[in-house]
């Protein structure tokens, strides 16, 4: 009986990223957003600077281009907190696009159709350092991803 329910939820697993990929075709360019930091966040060493940095010198190495009026974007958003004792963050890292509704003529502006993310606790040092290299980390999985749906012709 357990083999049964791992096969069917490996079956499970495997559809939600065949329709992943399919998320990216026709991306070819991403505009970079990221969410206002609260003032926490300063004090675990992490700056919006910081995190744009962390996707764009990913993306300016890849194929897929940077254009500040592209309607598909890469959104980061992190939340930190902050205590004497160390911080915590919340870390995430999304791609956000135009979709056509199938079967009608709308549309879903900023759809997020590719999202990773994390949590990560420990003194400020640490967690400022994690959340640049988590956001950096999480930008190469995306252009991975990407370039597996949109492969050089």
């Amino acid at each position: 009986m357990l083999v049964v329910l791992l096969v069917m939820g490996l079956g499970l697993v495997a559809t939600p990223a065949q329709a992943q990929d399919n998320n990216f075709v026709g991306v070819s360019e991403v505009n970079i957003v990221v969410e206002d930091l609260a003032d926490a966040a300063a004090k675990c060493n992490v700056s919006k600077g910081g995190l744009d940095a962390a996707v764009r010198l990913p993306l300016d190495a890849s194929r897929l281009r940077i254009n500040p009026h592209a309607l598909s974007y890469v959104y980061v958003n992190v939340s930190a907190l902050w205590e004497p004792r160390g911080c915590a963050a919340s870390v995430q890292v999304e791609l956000k696009r135009s979709l056509a509704i199938p079967g009608t003529t709308q549309w879903v502006y900023g759809a997020s159709v590719w999202d990773k993310g994390t949590i990560l606790t420990g003194t400020s040092s640490y967690v400022g350092k994690g959340v640049n290299q988590s956001v950096t980390d999480f930008t190469k999985e995306l252009i991975a991803e990407w370039i597996k749906a949109n492969p050089r012709q």
